[in-house]
Order: structure tokens, then C-alpha cells, then sequence
């Protein structure tokens, strides 16, 4: 994996097609912090790249939503206490009129 400043991509454009060329992960920061990854399209298979894109997304959102369910409690409810948070909300968003 190589890690490449933001400004790197106007200085430094030939290494960062050499590293993709040789398959090699080019993470760009900015101020030292990782901001996106650049990766190469295998083949010139772009629709196939960005479903996987997509899929690896929704992955790390999902992970994000179960480690803050982990962190709230809310991991370990059983299918009766959900159903019963959800026909709470349900109730509440009635009351108020907001029935979207």
C-alpha cells in the first residue's frame, strides 16, 4: 500500500500509475490522514469495479450500525422488545401527525 499526499496527484501523477500498475493499494491523504483510496479497474471493467466499490460500502456500513448497536445495548434485544420500540415510534409519530 502506498500513501500519497492530495497534492501528489498534480507532483508525483507517473508514480501513482506505476503503483497502480503493479497492483499496489495508493491511499491519498490530506493533512496525514487518509481521505480515498485510488484503485485500479482490472480489465477496463468499470461497471463490475464500482458494484464492488459498492458492495464493500455497504459492508462497512453495516459493520458501523452493529458496532453502535453493540456500544448502545441495543444488540442483545430480543424480537419482542424490538417489536415493541417499533410500535413505540410508531405511536409517537401518530400523535404528532408525522406519518411518514
Amino acid at each position: 500500500m502506498r500513501f500519497f499526499s492530495a497534492s501528489a496527484l498534480r507532483t508525483d501523477t507517473k508514480e501513482i500509475w506505476q503503483a497502480l500498475g503493479r497492483s499496489e493499494d495508493v491511499v491519498l491523504t490530506t493533512n496525514g490522514k487518509p481521505r480515498a483510496l485510488v484503485i485500479d479497474i482490472p480489465g477496463d471493467d468499470l461497471e463490475m469495479s464500482l458494484k464492488m466499490v459498492s458492495s464493500a460500502r455497504a459492508m462497512l456500513a453495516l459493520q458501523s450500525i452493529r458496532a453502535a448497536a453493540i456500544t448502545n445495548g441495543t444488540a442483545n434485544m430480543s424480537m419482542d422488545e424490538i417489536d415493541a420500540e417499533i410500535a413505540t415510534a410508531r405511536a409517537e409519530r401518530h400523535a404528532t401527525g408525522s406519518v411518514n
